[in-house]
């Protein structure tokens, strides 16, 4: 059964009552990243990969595991929807810098607070804390870029933060597609 105090405990958040929504979201996000590894162990030990909630929180909040983006991500937006919160989950294309158009293979959430759209991705790995805002541009090391430039979707990439890949600032050049999603 999910468990808000239990996964409270695994990632070591801790609840304010004054917080803000906003504020509250960017902590619950930073938390649950630092706590929580990617790891894709599953395949390679031959065991199956389950997306059923329940199996998905015994893996990573009871046994103390990692998960890969469609897992860690579903969790979290489980956890949002338990705290109120609205969201939707989106799916990523990597773009290689070549121009090749690769498949959809990440997943992340989009969260609408005060007004804005915020990327919910701790499923990503790496150094990028996330929990960021929607922008027209930005270079700041948790800031993202947007833009929603056709009908099919957005284009997004994480500026700064992220060592093995880049932003879309000019320097590195990760670039992901998202489709709208149902």
């Amino acid at each position: 059964m999910f468990n808000i105090d239990e996964y409270f405990a695994r990632i070591g958040f801790v609840h304010r009552e004054s917080e803000d929504r906003t504020q509250q979201f960017i902590r619950l996000h930073r938390c649950h990243s630092l706590a929580v590894p990617f790891e894709d162990f599953n395949p390679f030990c031959g065991l199956a990969v389950s997306l059923d909630i329940q199996d998905i929180f015994e893996k990573v909040v009871r046994d103390r595991r990692g998960g890969y983006c469609f897992e860690l991500n579903r969790l979290f937006q489980e956890l949002l929807h338990a705290l109120g919160y609205q969201s939707r989950p989106v799916l990523c294309r990597p773009f290689s810098g070549e121009g090749e158009r690769l498949p959809l293979t990440h997943r992340l959430s989009i969260v609408p607070l005060d007004g804005q759209l915020w990327v919910a991705d701790v499923g990503l790995g790496g150094e990028w804390m996330g929990g960021a805002p929607f922008a027209e541009a930005g270079t700041g090391t948790d800031s993202v870029w947007a833009d929603i430039s056709n009908q099919r979707g957005f284009r997004i990439g994480v500026c700064g933060g992220i060592k093995a890949g880049g932003c879309v600032c000019g320097s590195c050049g990760i670039r992901a597609s998202l489709c709208r999603g149902k």
